[in-house]
């Protein structure tokens, strides 16, 4: 009897590093794929572009074998990278509902708004966080704005302080990506997730994430009302429900 073969990898090194290359590098694909691994890099790697790649490709490779969805992801986004003008016709009809009703809320453009809402579906997965309550949070902080900047420095659509997350930017190529859409959408659910596990709930995190400690209940102006009523919206709008933008 033929001694057992071994499981047939899901993508190679080969198939990772052709997509990968491939794949727009300024909008942080492969650093938001391997989240944390990146951030095992030390300076000598870090300053060494060729060596990084490679061992951002080699972590890949090692997920996307144990990971069949990652491999699926991966060619997702092969598969639609420079194609975005096509994404609302692929997304889930349920997303589609959101993106749809947020572009016109807020009037921006249909097919970024898609981009952007799946891949909050794709860190709320990652993170065990609710997809709807991480585009409230974008909607309410920035209206949707990618480059939106506050007095007090805090950036993009999720409203971080760069100068204080800075660690959690490292991971993404550095704070200058805070204008980033997608990166700065993963930077700002990951704090508010550690605000949310931190303080207990979500009304609590939400608080966290508006001012940090200093913040006590009802000295927030309604930001928490409004983001929770946010996601409540988006949540009905996704069954289909006909909902008011306020």
């Amino acid at each position: 009897m033929e001694p057992e073969q071994p499981a047939r990898r899901t993508m190679n090194r080969e198939a990772v590093v052709a997509i990968t290359r491939r794949l727009a590098r300024a909008a942080g694909v492969l650093l938001v794929m391997i989240g944390a691994t990146a951030s095992a890099i030390g300076l000598t790697v870090a300053s060494n572009a060729d060596l990084r790649e490679s061992i951002e490709i080699d972590a890949l490779v090692w997920l996307a074998d144990r990971y069949p969805s990652l491999s699926r992801r991966l060619a997702l986004l092969d598969n639609t990278a420079g194609a975005s003008k096509d994404r609302m016709a692929t997304l889930p009809s349920t997303q589609a509902r959101m993106a749809n009703w947020l572009a016109q809320k807020y009037r921006v453009g249909k097919e970024p708004l898609a981009e952007l809402v799946e891949e909050a579906h794709h860190i709320g997965e990652y993170l065990r966080l609710d997809p709807a309550l991480i585009l409230a949070v974008a909607a309410i902080e920035s209206n949707f704005n990618p480059l939106a900047q506050s007095e007090a420095g805090a950036q993009g659509l999720m409203q971080t302080i760069t100068s204080i997350h800075e660690s959690r930017y490292s991971r993404f190529g550095g704070r200058r990506n805070a204008f980033n859409s997608r990166i700065n959408l993963h930077v700002g659910a990951e704090i508010l997730k550690a605000c949310i596990d931190m303080r207990g709930s979500v009304e609590a995190g939400l608080l966290y994430y508006l001012g940090g400690g200093n913040m006590v209940e009802g000295s927030d102006n309604g930001y928490v009302a409004k983001v929770l009523a946010e996601r409540d919206r988006l949540a009905q709008v996704a069954t289909g429900a006909t909902v008011p933008f306020n």
